[in-house]
């Protein structure tokens, strides 16, 4: 098989992939499962979504033992998980807003939003 032709596939075989992810996201029920609408909203993977798991549960850790986070702080170590979305304020503030929806992270939400987050 020569390469071009290789290529093409590949290149049809990511645009229909695409288009699958768009039908997902399209039919994803918002109202039940916000965090994970976002995350196919904006296209992050099973790692990331891994990596923000972790980074709230270090934040919840850090909060349950009397320290002070700071949005700033916080939208600083995300953008270091997620560097492809780095500084895009409206998807960190959605991944903290849509967490809190479903009654995750609750208390790393409050702090953010005592810190000065817009959320």
């Amino acid at each position: 098989m020569n390469l071009e032709l290789h290529i093409r596939e590949l290149e049809e075989k990511v645009k229909h992939l695409e288009e699958r992810i768009e039908m997902l996201a399209s039919i994803a029920d918002f109202e039940k499962h916000p965090f994970i609408f976002t995350a196919l909203e904006y296209g992050l993977s099973r790692d990331d979504v891994k990596n923000i798991y972790g980074l709230m549960e270090f934040y919840r850790k850090r909060i349950s033992e009397g320290d002070t986070i700071t949005h700033s702080e916080f939208e600083r170590e995300l953008y270091k998980e997620i560097p492809s979305l780095k500084g895009n304020f409206p998807f960190a503030k959605s991944i903290v807003m849509t967490l809190n929806d479903e009654k995750l992270y609750t208390e790393v939400y409050e702090e953010l939003k005592k810190s000065g987050m817009s959320i």
